[in-house]
């Protein structure tokens, strides 16, 4: 099997490894796409003190029950997002977002505002919240419905849009270090 592997920082190199499919009920799965964590990208990056090699993404072998095949209709690009809008599902129901809720997001990062756009599905009512302009001008072209910067304005702000009940709830990103 063909493994990718950070070797140095910004060195990407494959190599030909045994397969380790242990028992029958396993199965071997061809990843042509894979989405990389934070920390793979700051290796990636070189900005974390990381022990070098690092093999990027999960695991590609599992027991065939856990298997979902995706639709045809499914690209590879799509595909790569299937867990984070699955987590993002699992979050919204956990904090009942329902129609017309204001739900705090506390940090910009790219699940973050995964969760924005799929509060928007339910129609909830996402605020996202970020220190960083950058990422809030990003996210206001992306169509989230607020942005707030997390600065002193941001209970005055959350106050005046949501008339004063402020959030129904909230959802820490925790990449976002805020």
């Amino acid at each position: 099997m063909k493994t990718c592997k950070i070797v140095f920082p910004r060195v990407l190199q494959t190599e030909e490894r045994p397969d380790n499919i242990s028992s029958p009920e396993q199965a071997k799965v061809k990843i042509t796409s894979a989405l990389l964590t934070a920390v793979e990208y700051a290796a990636y990056r070189g900005d974390e003190d990381l022990k070098y090699p690092l093999v990027p993404g999960r695991f590609a072998v599992t027991d065939e029950e856990k298997l979902s095949p995706l639709p045809a209709a499914v690209s590879d690009k799509e595909a790569v997002f299937t867990e984070a809008v699955a987590l993002c599902e699992a979050v919204a129901d956990k904090i009942e977002a329902d129609k017309g809720r204001h739900i705090a997001v506390i940090g910009a990062t790219a699940l973050g505002m995964i969760l924005c756009q799929l509060l928007i599905y339910h129609q909830a009512v996402p605020v996202l919240i970020d220190s960083d302009p950058e990422k809030l001008k990003k996210a206001n072209r992306a169509g989230r419905y607020y942005t707030l910067a997390a600065d002193e304005t941001l209970q005055s702000n959350l106050s005046q849009i949501t008339g004063g009940r402020m959030a129904y709830g909230g959802v820490l990103m925790t990449e976002s270090k805020l």
